[in-house]
């Protein structure tokens, strides 16, 4: 078993000399650093450093002109990423790989204190459990103001009544006897005026559902969108290079199974003529069908991941019901991160590298729809199939 370490760092092996003095600067905190040292006799080197990987509570990516291309570099960053413990930093002027762009990166092009002091400052944070800590957010003069309008609202009731109980108990000894008394003022109801769309209860849009059964009799619902009909369910059919999450049953049931992509390929195909993987512009076209621009952007393929994320995730108004099932590590060591992301293949290579493959990544902590080329064909992922 190996040992848990403080951080994992992730560099080009070009950088070497580079990268010291932010190692002595680590050690010097008393945290446990991972820089590529001997592998165990008997140990392969992709099977300990993905165990390492894992037990490691922060990844640090060092990006220069080396290391962005790097494939295992990028790998181990999209691990950390996955994991939200990914620290970046480029110790030159350049762009980090388009998958992680988005993630703020620290400059140490010019190894600036102030900067190499603020970043160990947000690692020592993650390290303490406080890095992911979101306060409450609140305007204080919205809650005041409401509460101002609560006070107003009952004082003018309150008057209201009070004006109507003098009138209810002394109007009749000064009211004209021959007065018919169908004629005293009664108190007026109380209304209430608000906006008919304040109140209203949004409904939901009734899903139109087809079913198709697999070979082993497994049921699946069918949803059609932008054109193309899907599976609105994880496929479950139990093939070679499939699994169940940490190996149970029940799981199997809950989340569907996890297939490599080479089994998915083929697992789509078995549910009958025209079925088969989704392609990557297929799914971000799916995507794109539920955000409001009409375009991809450069930095993350996709406009709005909030609002895809919102639609297709399970209870969302498109009915395609996305869950979060986890995955099963390339080496097949581990199983992780079920109830908090599900990750699908497309059929589409990364065309950079012919071991990796498209993928989108129901990330539950941030609510939003993610797409990445990074990830290992033998990794175990969802699936989901469409029909031409």
């Amino acid at each position: 078993m190996a040992k848990a370490h403080d951080i994992f760092l992730s560099y080009s092996g070009i950088d070497r000399k580079k990268i010291i003095p932010l190692i002595k600067a680590f050690e010097s905190k008393g945290w446990a650093v991972w820089w590529d040292q001997e592998i165990p006799t008997g140990r392969t080197f992709d099977e300990y450093i993905e165990e390492i990987l894992g037990l490691s509570k922060v990844v640090v990516v060092v990006w220069s002109k080396y290391s962005v291309k790097s494939r295992w570099v990028r790998t181990e960053a999209n691990e950390g990423l996955k994991r939200e413990v990914l620290f970046p930093l480029k110790i030159e002027a350049v762009e980090p790989p388009i998958a992680f762009r988005l993630v703020q990166t620290a400059d140490f092009s010019n190894w600036d204190e102030a900067v190499l002091n603020a970043f160990l400052k947000n690692i020592e944070q993650k390290l303490r459990g406080r890095h992911k800590e979101i306060p409450k957010i609140y305007s204080y003069k919205q809650k005041h103001s409401f509460s101002k309008y609560l006070s107003f609202a009952g004082l003018f009731v309150l008057v209201t009544l009070l004006s109507w109980y003098i009138i209810s108990d002394n109007g009749s000894s000064k009211t004209d006897p021959n007065t018919d008394n169908n004629h005293i003022a009664q108190p007026q109801q109380l209304e209430i005026q608000t906006p008919k769309d304040t109140v209203e209860l949004v409904q939901k849009p009734v899903i139109d559902y087809g079913s198709i059964k697999d070979r082993s009799g497994i049921i699946y619902r069918t949803v059609t969108l932008n054109g193309k009909t899907w599976l609105a369910d994880n496929l479950s059919l139990m093939v070679d290079g499939s699994w169940c999450f940490a190996e149970t049953s029940s799981n199997c049931r809950k989340f569907g199974r996890l297939y490599n992509w080479d089994a998915a390929l083929a697992s789509c195909k078995l549910l009958g003529r025209n079925w088969r993987l989704p392609t990557d512009r297929e799914w971000k076209d799916l995507a794109d069908y539920f955000v409001d621009s009409p375009y991809w952007t450069p930095s993350d393929d996709i406009v709005d991941g909030k609002a895809a994320y919102e639609a297709l995730i399970k209870g969302g108004r498109s009915g395609f019901d996305a869950v979060h099932g986890g995955e099963l590590s390339a080496g097949g060591t581990s199983f992780r991160g079920v109830n908090h992301y599900g990750i699908y293949w497309s059929s589409t290579e990364n065309e950079e590298e012919d071991f990796q493959a498209w993928t989108y990544y129901f990330l539950a902590s941030s609510n939003r729809l993610y797409r990445y080329g990074t990830f290992f064909k033998p990794s175990g992922f969802s699936c989901r199939c469409i029909k031409d």
